[in-house]
C-alpha cells in the first residue's frame, strides 16, 4: 500500500534527521531565467545552477540557501522549505505544478551537483529561517496554495505508482491503465 510505504519512509527520514542549515529547491519547467529566479526568491540565495536534467527545451534549476541558524526539528525544517518554495508554487493552475518540485521540501533529501553554466554564487548571503517562519504574510500565501499542493502530491503519487506498474510490466487493470494515460496526458 502506497500510503503505508510513504508513512514508513517519512518515519525513517524523520528518525535519521539531525539538523539542517542549508536549504535547496528544485525549479522544474517554467523556462525561468536566472534573473527571474533571483527576483522571485524570498531571500537572497547563495547558489543557483541548472541541474543535470536541464536542457534548452526544459530548463531545470536548483536554488540553494544558507541559513544563519541551524534547525534541529524535522517538521520545522520542512516548513522552512515549504515557505521558501511558496513563490514558485503560487501559479499552480498555469504550470500544473511543474514550475517547482514539491518533493524538495523533504528535509532529508540529498541534492547532487549540476551543470556549471549559468552559475550564480553569493558566498556572503545568509537568511534567518525563523524570520521566514514568522512572516505572517508568507504564511497566508502558503495556506492559500496548500490544498493545491496536497492534491498535486496525491496525483503525482498515483501517477508514479501507475507508471511503475506499467514499467515493470505487471498486470494492471484497464481502469488503472486508462488512469495512468490520463495523468500522463495532464503532465502533472
Amino acid at each position: 500500500d502506497d500510503d503505508t510505504n510513504e508513512a514508513t519512509a517519512k518515519t525513517f527520514k524523520k528518525a535519521s534527521f539531525l539538523f539542517q542549515n542549508i536549504f535547496a529547491l528544485d525549479i522544474d519547467h517554467g523556462d525561468f531565467t536566472q534573473e527571474e529566479l533571483l527576483n522571485l526568491s524570498l531571500v537572497k540565495p547563495n547558489i543557483i545552477y541548472q541541474s543535470y536534467s536541464s536542457c534548452p527545451e526544459s530548463k531545470r534549476w536548483r536554488i540553494v540557501y544558507f541559513a544563519n541558524k541551524t534547525i534541529n526539528n524535522f517538521e520545522v525544517a520542512e516548513k522552512v522549505n515549504s515557505l521558501l518554495m511558496t513563490p514558485f508554487l503560487e501559479d499552480l493552475e498555469n504550470f500544473h505544478g511543474e514550475n517547482a518540485d514539491i518533493k524538495t521540501v523533504d528535509a532529508t533529501r540529498v541534492f547532487y551537483a549540476g551543470k556549471s553554466e549559468h552559475l550564480y554564487i553569493d558566498d556572503e548571503s545568509r537568511f534567518n529561517p525563523f524570520d521566514v517562519l514568522n512572516d505572517q504574510t508568507l504564511q497566508e500565501r502558503y495556506e492559500r496554495i496548500e490544498p493545491e499542493i496536497k492534491e498535486l502530491k496525491t496525483i503525482k503519487r498515483k501517477r508514479n505508482t501507475l507508471a511503475k506498474k506499467a514499467h515493470e510490466k505487471k498486470l494492471i487493470t484497464d481502469e488503472e491503465y486508462n488512469q495512468y494515460l490520463e495523468l500522463k496526458e495532464d503532465k502533472v
